[in-house]
């Protein structure tokens, strides 16, 4: 069984989407947003004891959620306009097409796969507009 949601807005952490093989995006969330992703993780959860779940706190980062797919997703911006995914960048606040599916192996529990993702605020630190300390040079 599969639940599939599209995520409320979160800040993109470690960002691994235009490289070939595994494709995974980690997202940071506020408390006041992980309802529905609870709510989708509890629908296939397995009935085991200790059955692990996607979706982790900790007191530095939050909730964290690492969504993986073995394809290339897309990527599209506010007005759903298509993007390279070279725009997705630690920082980022974006929603995905997140699909939770539960599995058997080593106790159980729920894995998160990564759909598609709307780019909503591109990242502060996007490469090229980050200010090193170096002068302009004056040609001539």
């Amino acid at each position: 069984m599969t639940e599939i949601i599209i995520t409320p807005p979160a800040r993109v952490a470690p960002v691994h989407l235009v490289e070939t093989g595994e494709y995974s995006i980690t997202l940071l969330f506020e408390a006041k947003d992980i309802e529905p992703i609870e709510k989708a993780i509890a629908k296939v959860m397995p009935k085991k004891k200790g059955a692990r779940s996607p979706l982790h706190y900790s007191k530095n980062l939050g909730y964290r959620l690492r969504l993986k797919s073995k394809s290339q997703v897309k990527a599209v911006n506010v007005i759903k306009k298509p993007i390279p995914l070279e725009n997705i960048l630690p920082g980022a606040i974006v929603r995905v097409q997140a699909s939770f599916a539960s599995y058997e192996q080593g106790g159980g529990g729920v894995t998160a796969y990564l759909g598609n993702i709307q780019l909503l605020r591109e990242s502060p630190n996007k490469v090229g507009e980050v200010d090193l300390g170096f002068d302009d040079i004056e040609e001539g």
